[in-house]
């Protein structure tokens, strides 16, 4: 008698989808330079938010990078300097819009905006480019035909954490599956 549903969508989607009732709870990354003004959209929606865990950044890159190849325990900003960027599209406006500019890197001699995490692991897998993310390699395997880069020289973190309704209770499967994420991160 259980229904669940995962949709794989931005964090904005996420807020909008918890917001309106259409999804219990929602798994969110939050990069802390904006924290404030995700906590105020949290607010103005009616939405809870628990932290989860808070990670450094790492770039995404395939083996046709060659920072896949070598033996590199991280990366730091100014070695990106001359790859391209796929960049999802959440980050490319408004309070995002300077997210390079935070993390200090360089700006990318080409980047690609999407939407689509099947389209960023396909360039990934097929060109030289890079995405920045959480560094989650401590608890997810990136998989053969990618590699988590830790990224260095940033004050830029993510925070990982859920989002529900104010005010309304958790069902014992979101209650559940809360429980499972917080064993995972912590």
């Amino acid at each position: 008698g259980i229904y669940m549903k995962q949709l794989d969508s931005s964090a904005n989607e996420s807020k909008g989808l918890v917001a309106a009732g259409q999804a219990d709870i929602g798994f969110v990354r939050l990069w802390t330079c904006y924290k404030r003004i995700e906590q105020q959209q949290f607010n103005a929606m009616g939405l809870i938010y628990q932290q989860v865990c808070t990670t450094g950044l790492a770039i995404g890159v395939g083996p046709k990078s060659p920072l896949y190849h070598q033996d590199l325990a991280s990366v730091s900003p100014d070695m990106l300097e001359g790859y391209s960027l796929i960049q999802h599209e959440y980050m490319d406006g408004g309070p995002y819009e300077d997210i390079l500019d935070q993390i200090g890197i360089p700006h990318p001699k080409a980047r690609v905006v999407t939407s689509s995490r099947a389209v960023i692991n396909e360039l990934i897998e097929n060109t030289d480019a890079y995405f920045i993310s959480s560094d989650t390699s401590p608890y997810y395997s990136a998989g053969s035909n990618h590699r988590l880069i830790p990224l260095t020289g940033c004050s830029v973190q993510a925070e990982l954490g859920w989002i529900a309704q104010r005010g309304v209770a958790l069902s014992p499967v979101a209650l559940e599956y809360t429980r499972l994420l917080e064993q995972r991160f912590l």
